[in-house]
Order: structure tokens, then C-alpha cells, then sequence
């Protein structure tokens, strides 16, 4: 028996010597950022979705036009060699055009032509061959539907939710990937010092189990001391074997985060300091899940495209007004100088109605947009209840946390005091062998419950970072 745990031991040493180089968390999250795809992804979409969070403004930005037409009309004329029989016309224009928030469209253009009649009598035609140059003034204003930018505004609104929902959820995968990562780490650091509290717990039992060998030569114990010193022995080394799993499955984890095939631990994590500091909320201090936010802007944004679709089911009325002031001469640039030199103006305004025959359908498709439109406002009352209950619930675990840790690190150095204590006692014929395993089980389970609530520690610190 002695010999297999010499062997164990020596096997148990090179696996520990194998474990040679130091592993920080930052040092762990480099080789993650540079080699794991789904992080550059969660990277990427961060990147990309940051930079459309504007997008909805390029809807009423100020644009550039432009047009270039030509025409080349041989059709009969009523008589071809009084008004010719074939005119050419080109011309082009460019200016400015917008869509306000309120609504209203307008664009203002220079616009440019050149106007030739083959074939036309002097008498019926004076000026066979001509330019026009003119500024144009272009304007359509709603006066129903999308009365004052309704149906504009709403799908702004829509569009600018749309897009920091999409930012918002690239910045959550990101730091949901970021904590993935944190928690692998801290799964690892608290698996090897299970192994390393396993090791120490066999390293006890068998000085242990050497007293009581040395007390059955002086007559001082009976064997069934011995047995229950072997039973504590065997204990430990499956409480080992089991650590060591642990260990392997949570380094398949680790290793497959940073691309790495293999459950062999190949670094000692070195231990980042627990932020004790983290963990001291205040409900005073509302702080809201980034995840949970997703779900208001899900209502703004379905809220205001409910609004958008109301409004598209209104009869249209449209007031659109066009005037000009027009330049005319056998040159390009008589033309131009001309159109501010006379009065040769043009107006015309129009009103244009669409009216949809079925009013009762319209009617009921708007009120069924009106009840989604209160129905989102209702969500938003109750994700803000919500969000107060989490933060409460998080303050409380924290205070919980923060308690439970400075408690367990005294009892773990009062359960350690009192099994040293007891194992000098039997050392020298004062305890009994039930009393010192029963203390060495008092130390472990304390040591065991101070890992797990270290490593619960810091999963939790991790997670506040999804908090605003």
C-alpha cells in the first residue's frame, strides 16, 4: 500500500511539473481575442453596427441631384413644313432636394436646354434652335396623411431604434462573449485549487495514517485505527481522481475558447485579485442590464413603426407647388443672363386627394395600430418594473456575497487552527483518531465552500459589467 502511494505521488509530481508557465487572465483573454472567430465576429458586428447608429438622419439629409435627359422626336407634326419635322431637345439639371421631419418635401434646381426644330418655317417657327436656362422651385407639402411629419417622424424614430437595438445587442454578444471567456478562466483557477486543497488533503491523510502506524508499534492504538486511517487515505485519492476530471473538463472549455484541441493543463493560472470593492451596490444608484435594455428598445422601435403603419392607412392630401423663372435665346449664355433680366415666370400649385373606397377596412386597420401602439406603451411601464426588481435582486446578492466571503475565510483559517491543532494532540497520544479526521473533514469542507464562493464571486463581478 505504501508503495502505491509512493507511485501516485511521483505521478501526481510530474503531472504538477508539467504545469510549469504562468497564466494571467489578461494574458489568457489575448490569445482568446487573437485566435478565437466568434470574438472577432462579436468585434466586427460591434464595429459595424456603431457606425450606423446615424442612419436614420440620412432620411432627411440634404441631397445632391441631378438629371440628363435627351429626345429625339420624328413623329408627323400636323404641318410638317410650317413646324418642321424632327425636334432634338437635351437638357440637364442639378441642385438640392430634402424630406423635412415635418414632412414637407422641396428641391431647388438650375436647369439647363437646348431645343432644335429641323425643318420648320421661319414664319411658323422664328427661333428653330434655342437654350433655356431657369431656377426651379419645388415644393409638396402634406396636409392628411403624414400631417406635419407624422408618418416622417415615426419612421425616423423606427429607423434610429432599429439601428442602437442592432449596436446594443453587437455590444451585449460582445460582453457576453467577454464574461464566457472571465468564467472559463475562473472555472480553471478554481479547479486547481481543488486539486492542489485534493493533494494537500492526501498529503495530510497519510501523515496521518504514518501515526497511526507509529502509535499500533508503542501499543498506543488498535487496528481498526489503521483501517480507518486507510479509508481516509483511499477517500482522498478518489477525491483527487474526481479533481482531476473536473480539472480536464474545464480546461476542454478554456482550451476551446483560445483554439486549442486538448484537456491537458499546460499553465498554472495565476490568480487575479478578487474586487471585493465591486460588490458594493446601493439601490440608491439604478443601474439597468444592457440585455434587458434590448426590450425597450424593441418596444420603441416596434411602437413608433405602429405609428408609422396608422398613418399610412389616411386618405392623402397633398398641396405641391412649382415656379420658375425662365431665360430664353438663340446662346448658352444669353439664355442664362436672360431668366434675371425679364419676367417671364411660371407658377403652378396643385392638390392632389387619394381616398381609399373601403373606409371601414382603413378605419379598422388604424385602430388595430393604435391598440399595438398602446400595447407597446403598457410593455414599457412593465420593463421598468422589471428592471428595479433585477437591480434590487443584484444589490441583494452582492451584500450576500460580501458577507459570505469575509465569514468563510475566518472559519476557514478557525477549521485550519483547529485541525492542526488536533493533529499535534494525536501526534502525541492526546486525541483520538475519530476526532482528528472528523476536524481535517471540518478544514476541507470549509476550504471546498471558500473555492466555490470565490469562483462565485468573481462570475458575478463579470456579469455587472453588462449593468448601466
Amino acid at each position: 500500500m505504501r508503495l502505491i502511494s509512493v507511485l501516485l505521488s511521483l505521478a501526481l509530481s510530474s503531472l504538477a511539473t508539467g504545469v510549469a508557465s504562468a497564466l494571467t487572465l489578461d494574458e489568457y483573454k489575448s490569445q482568446v481575442h487573437a485566435k478565437d472567430p466568434s470574438w472577432r465576429a462579436a468585434q466586427l458586428a460591434e464595429q459595424g453596427s456603431h457606425a450606423l447608429l446615424d442612419e436614420s438622419r440620412s432620411m432627411t439629409a440634404l441631397q445632391f441631384t441631378s438629371e440628363l435627359d435627351y429626345m429625339d422626336d420624328r413623329r408627323l407634326t400636323t404641318n410638317p413644313s410650317f413646324m418642321g419635322d424632327q425636334t432634338t431637345y437635351n437638357g440637364f439639371f442639378l441642385g438640392l432636394k430634402q424630406l423635412t421631419s415635418f414632412g414637407a418635401q422641396w428641391a431647388l434646381t438650375e436647369n439647363f436646354t437646348h431645343t432644335h426644330i429641323f425643318d420648320a418655317s421661319p414664319i411658323g417657327i422664328p427661333i428653330p434652335e434655342f437654350y433655356e436656362a431657369y431656377p426651379k422651385l419645388e415644393l409638396k407639402l402634406s396636409l392628411w396623411r403624414n400631417f406635419l411629419g407624422a408618418e416622417t417622424g415615426a419612421e425616423i424614430k423606427s429607423l434610429d431604434a432599429q439601428t442602437q437595438l442592432r449596436f446594443r445587442q453587437a455590444e451585449v454578444l460582445k460582453l457576453q462573449k467577454e464574461i464566457e471567456i472571465e468564467t472559463a478562466f475562473a472555472a480553471v483557477l478554481a479547479q486547481q485549487e481543488s486539486l492542489e486543497t485534493a493533494k494537500d488533503s492526501l498529503a495530510r491523510a497519510e501523515k496521518v495514517l504514518d501515526w497511526t502506524k507509529s502509535r499500533i508499534a508503542r501499543n498506543l492504538a488498535d487496528q481498526s485505527d489503521v483501517y480507518q486511517s486507510q479509508a481516509a487515505v483511499v477517500a482522498r485519492r478518489l477525491d483527487l481522481v474526481n479533481n482531476e476530471k473536473s480539472l480536464r473538463d474545464a480546461m476542454a472549455k478554456f482550451n476551446d475558447l483560445r483554439q486549442e484541441p486538448s484537456r491537458e493543463p499546460k499553465e498554472k493560472l495565476v490568480p487575479p485579485q478578487i474586487e471585493v470593492e465591486r460588490l458594493n451596490l446601493s439601490l440608491n444608484q439604478l443601474r439597468v442590464r444592457k440585455d434587458i435594455r434590448l426590450k425597450e428598445f424593441e418596444a420603441v422601435g416596434a411602437e413608433a413603426s405602429a405609428r408609422a403603419q396608422r398613418e399610412k392607412h389616411k386618405p392623402s392630401l397633398d398641396l405641391s407647388v412649382s415656379a420658375l423663372k425662365q431665360g430664353r435665346d438663340s446662346t448658352a449664355g444669353s439664355a442664362q443672363t436672360a431668366q434675371f433680366e425679364n419676367n417671364h415666370n411660371y407658377m403652378v400649385a396643385s392638390l392632389n386627394l387619394t381616398f381609399p373606397i373601403n373606409q371601414f377596412a382603413e378605419s379598422r386597420f388604424r385602430e388595430g395600430y393604435l391598440q399595438l401602439v398602446k400595447s407597446q406603451q403598457l410593455i414599457d411601464e412593465s420593463l421598468g418594473r422589471d428592471e428595479k426588481l433585477t437591480w434590487e435582486n443584484t444589490v441583494e446578492l452582492a451584500k450576500q456575497l460580501r458577507s459570505q466571503w469575509s465569514l468563510v475565510r475566518e472559519l476557514e483559517g478557525l477549521q485550519k487552527s483547529k485541525a492542526d491543532a488536533e493533529r499535534d494532540k494525536f501526534n502525541h497520544g492526546r486525541s483520538v483518531l475519530f476526532q482528528v479526521l472528523s476536524y481535517e473533514q471540518d478544514f476541507l469542507a470549509t476550504r471546498a465552500q471558500r473555492i466555490s464562493l470565490e469562483l462565485l464571486i468573481r462570475q458575478f463581478v463579470s456579469q455587472l459589467s453588462l449593468f448601466e
